[in-house]
């Protein structure tokens, strides 16, 4: 009876640990994504002048101001915004605004200079998927939630620039990458090398090397290593505040 008591509490001691790691798995898991929003206003000093609006309450992340249509003096209002969604395409996350004091309606975007955020349509029923693209319709920011990805960025600012793994190019120069992605053209490894190539299209389509970038598969495509080549026609730059490079014109 002792021992069959014995074996009852070790078991009932074993069921609460494992319960216990579960949870906390669980609750590791859950843990929220840092969310981030538009900023609730921009406030333009002149008119016809884009360069007098700057975005009100900004942290850094909306640094682009496009304007659409002629520039009126006063205080827009935040309206919604776009973004995607799971995409490996690069597309432009933006924050949409509009004025009335003229009786017409004004329009103004900030977006993200990198372009690396994306909807986070689980917090709120305010985003509207279609394919890989939402919009967010509302007049508060909070409805509109976005958050990073952890991706890896290319961007290159040329045509005439290809991204190649293993010999074989990409099939853009806008890209964001998942780790799936990665792992598709990388293979199973440890780490990756991608080629950054200059095409020249008047020398019968022959590739000249400009320099590679080493991401780490294993650790959310963080870049460890980018090198140049050759600076004459461009040159790779890691953005600075983004996982991801940009292949810059360096033209002498």
């Amino acid at each position: 009876m002792r021992h069959e008591r014995g074996y009852a509490f070790v078991n009932k001691f074993l069921l609460t640990i494992c319960l216990s790691l579960v949870s906390y798995s669980t609750i590791s898991q859950a843990q929220p994504q840092k969310l981030i929003y538009c900023p609730e206003q921009i406030s333009c000093a002149q008119v016809d002048n884009k360069d007098s609006c700057k975005v009100v309450g900004d942290n850094g992340t909306w640094p682009v101001i496009e304007e659409n249509g002629r520039v009126v003096k006063g205080i827009y209002k935040f309206k919604g915004a776009t973004a995607g969604y799971q995409s490996s395409k690069y597309i432009d996350d933006l924050c949409l605004y509009s004025n009335f004091d003229s009786g017409f309606e004004k329009t103004l975007t900030s977006r993200d200079a990198e372009g690396q955020m994306e909807a986070y349509p689980e917090r709120t029923n305010k985003w509207v998927l279609i394919g890989y693209n939402a919009t967010c319709m509302s007049s508060a920011p909070a409805d509109c939630p976005m958050t990073e990805k952890y991706e890896l960025t290319l961007d290159a600012q040329s045509e005439e620039v290809s991204f190649k793994v293993n010999n074989i190019p990409l099939e853009s120069n806008h890209l964001s990458i998942n780790t799936d992605y990665a792992l598709s053209k990388c293979g199973k490894a440890k780490t990756c090398r991608i080629d950054i190539e200059h095409i020249f299209t008047h020398h019968y389509n022959k590739y000249y090397p400009v320099g590679f970038v080493v991401i780490d598969l294993e650790n959310r495509l963080n870049i460890l290593q980018v090198n140049n080549i050759s600076t004459d026609r461009y040159i790779i730059n890691k953005k600075p505040n983004f996982n991801g490079i940009i292949v810059a014109k360096n033209f002498k």
